[in-house]
């Protein structure tokens, strides 16, 4: 037994130095394995030593990775674990495990018989995956990692494992969601990217363009503007539609006057007149409130952020500080920035804003907002949809296709979200 230990160590080893690669399965149970036989075979075919494993062990499949926080994990399977039996069947083919395996839900029990290096003997144990409920196994296949929020709070940011953590990734369609610490959900998003690097991807500087969304049934339009702005300018249009009320009121009652109308009449009309000017006059002072109301909340908040971001950034190396302040001034100047650089400060939550600009500037169009009440059926629309396509306003030929996986992420993480508490704001 005392000999194997050395060629155990060479086993795995030699994988990166061999250049080898066998066939790697993974299963939804949260692992992944390669299989003594194929292993072997690539060391042969590489022309490497073959090292000596236990007795009987030919068929038997080696655990390459236990994902975090999976099923597997948690009933206490290993990484390098030798799986020798599945469900009571001891394995005669490399593929007898794998027809069991593939076929093994969130709904089944799963027991293997391994066989673990312990010290410096090998142990046969039995590990048993518990069945789990369809949410545990949803929640618990979902990639969470921890950074700086928008603003600069510590967060939890939970996303789908396949989904693109970068901003930077062409054709990027997800929802990711942010936590407390402890795992309460915050906040939703809805995040789209799309490279346009031609100029003609710009249009008229003066128009927020957005990215237009096409489903089996409807057609949808998102804009990446703030929620202040959204108010600000719906306030903007309700102005405008009562002072046309004012207009036409006061063109009536001039109309009403030069024609002789009946007293009565007349009256009638002046009453609409200071009905509309006093329907002006109130929405003119709730934009007012809501300007006041949202100052004083951009001040303190700015004040907190500002508190928070110097706390953070004093944490930081000295080469981060000095990335994020060469990434400051370069905004301003348009100069290229590393891509090392951006990638980086972005891994850390850091000068979101000034990462955003200088995608812009490359040629990136960008949404990255909160997921609204008001959008949950644009959601589930696509969701449900056979084909959605994408397409930024100004560009309709560079249009992309949501593919069903991008909808199965998307589905799961906002079904997670919605069962662990969170809702989406008004």
């Amino acid at each position: 037994m005392k000999k194997i230990i050395p060629f155990i160590t060479v086993l795995f080893v030699c994988v990166a130095a061999a250049h080898a690669e066998p066939p790697v399965k993974s299963y939804k149970m949260g692992f992944e394995t390669i299989s003594v036989f194929e292993y072997k075979q690539s060391l042969k075919k590489a022309g490497k030593d073959i090292p000596k494993f236990p007795p009987r062990t030919g068929n038997a499949l080696i655990v390459e990775e236990v994902r975090r926080n999976s099923r597997a994990q948690k009933a206490g399977l290993q990484f390098q674990d030798l799986i020798q039996i599945v469900n009571g069947k001891l394995l005669r083919t490399p593929a007898d495990a794998d027809k069991i395996l593939q076929k093994i839900t969130y709904k089944d029990e799963l027991k293997l018989g391994v066989i673990r290096l312990v010290g410096k003997k090998w142990k046969r144990i039995e590990v048993t995956i518990e069945p789990i409920s369809e949410l545990e196994y949803l929640r618990s296949y979902l990639f969470r990692y921890q950074q700086f929020d928008f603003d600069y709070s510590y967060r939890k940011f939970v996303r789908h494992p396949a989904s693109p953590v970068s901003k930077s990734d062409n054709k990027n369609f997800q929802l990711y969601y942010t936590s407390t610490l402890s795992g309460q959900p915050i906040t939703i998003y809805l995040q789209l990217s799309l490279m346009l690097p031609e100029k003609s991807s710009y249009g008229d500087p003066s128009i927020m363009y957005g990215f237009i969304i096409k489903t089996d049934t409807a057609k949808y339009r998102i804009v990446d503007i703030s929620e202040i702005d959204v108010k600000k300018r719906a306030f903007k249009k309700r102005l405008t539609e009562a002072k046309k009320l004012i207009q036409a009121a006061q063109t009536k009652v001039t109309e009403a006057e030069s024609k002789n109308k009946a007293k009565e009449e007349v009256t009638k009309l002046l009453k609409e007149l200071a009905l509309a000017r006093d329907q002006y006059q109130e929405i003119q002072t709730a934009q007012t409130e809501f300007l006041k109301f949202t100052l004083k909340q951009k001040e303190q908040s700015d004040e907190e952020s500002r508190k928070r971001f110097s706390i953070a950034y004093d944490s930081q190396l000295g080469i981060i500080k000095d990335m994020l302040n060469n990434l400051v001034e370069k905004v301003k100047t348009g100069a290229d920035i590393p891509e090392s650089d951006l990638l980086t400060l972005e891994d850390r939550g850091l000068g979101r804003q000034f990462i955003d600009m200088a995608r812009i500037i490359q040629g990136w169009k960008l949404y990255d907002r909160s997921l609204k009440k008001s959008q949950l059926k644009m959601i589930e629309d696509i969701i449900s949809s056979s084909k959605v396509t994408v397409h930024y306003e100004t560009v309709p030929d560079k249009s992309f296709e949501v593919t069903p996986e991008q909808k199965e992420r998307m589905e799961i993480v906002l079904k997670v979200f919605k069962a662990d508490g969170g809702e989406l704001a008004d």
